[in-house]
């Protein structure tokens, strides 16, 4: 066998190279593109876990991953806060990154890894490491079956100062109204409040006999609301905000501009695919 000279090899690297080069210029491009990102724990398989409050403060618009060029290849667009509990939030995160996109499948990936709805994802900004779920990604339809749900609800409050009343204060009634809505990320609606009606509160007291009777409580309201909810269809059950279940006596978080409340799903009434007055 012929011993290779020195332009031989030369020749046979740039080859490499050009080929190597022409596949990713004709088989992969870089581009930068919206997802938004579920912020979980470091464990993304527990998702239905809520990182703490302080944690999720620690975001703001502008933050910035870079590559060691110092090139931006991901930033964070806008924050979406919902209240979960009193205690914990869930956070959502625009981000406009750097992807790459690979022709032959059709998919995106970011830092090697496949980039699809509800996988996991890992990003530094500055110094702040999150873990996440991608929950959507910008040109990639949602296989995800959404339903507009019409719910009926109640504001129930266990009060253990007055343990035989289950309203709310005046101030907590007044608070909702007609036409209020949560809006998403790309400005569709996740829920919107149709109806309300406020009636006192049933309060149960005991006489001297031991006899009990309902009155009418003299501060306290029950609020009853109609609502409607975007959700989303898994396996014949609804979930709201990725992995919170509509069901009938679950509470469910509804994050207004003056006031989030919990509202007891009391039955729902409807379930749509599409609703021309719920965009």
């Amino acid at each position: 066998m012929k011993k290779l000279s020195l332009f031989d090899l030369i020749f046979i690297t740039l080859f490499i190279f050009s080929a190597v080069f022409l596949f990713i210029f004709l088989f992969r491009k870089n581009k930068y593109i919206n997802i938004v990102v579920k912020v979980t724990n470091d464990n993304v398989l527990y998702a239905e876990t809520y990182p703490p409050n302080w944690f999720v403060n620690l975001f703001r618009k502008g933050m910035s991953e870079k590559d060691g060029l110092g090139r931006v290849t991901a930033e964070i667009k806008d924050i979406y806060l919902y209240d979960i509990g009193p205690n914990r939030k869930a956070a959502y995160l625009l981000l406009n990154i750097k992807a790459t996109y690979d022709k032959r499948s059709s998919q995106y990936s970011y830092k090697g890894k496949p980039l699809l709805v509800s996988s996991p994802i890992k990003i530094q900004f500055e110094k702040v490491l999150i873990n996440g779920l991608v929950t959507f990604v910008e040109g990639i339809e949602d296989s995800r079956d959404e339903k507009i749900l019409k719910l009926e609800a109640r504001l129930i409050e266990n009060n253990p100062v007055f343990p035989n009343v289950r309203g709310v204060e005046p101030f907590i009634a007044n608070a909702v109204n007609i036409g209020d809505e949560v809006k998403s990320f790309d400005g569709k609606t996740l829920i919107k409040v149709i109806d309300k009606k406020i009636e006192p509160a049933i309060r149960i007291v005991v006489s001297d006999k031991g006899q009990s009777f309902a009155v009418n409580d003299p501060i306290f309201k029950d609020v009853f609301l109609t609502i409607k909810v975007r959700t989303q269809k898994i396996n014949n059950e609804y979930y709201f905000f990725d992995d919170l279940r509509i069901k009938v006596g679950l509470g469910m978080p509804v994050n207004l501009e003056n006031i989030t409340i919990w509202p007891t799903i009391t039955k729902v009434v409807d379930i749509k695919d599409k609703d021309d007055d719920f965009k």
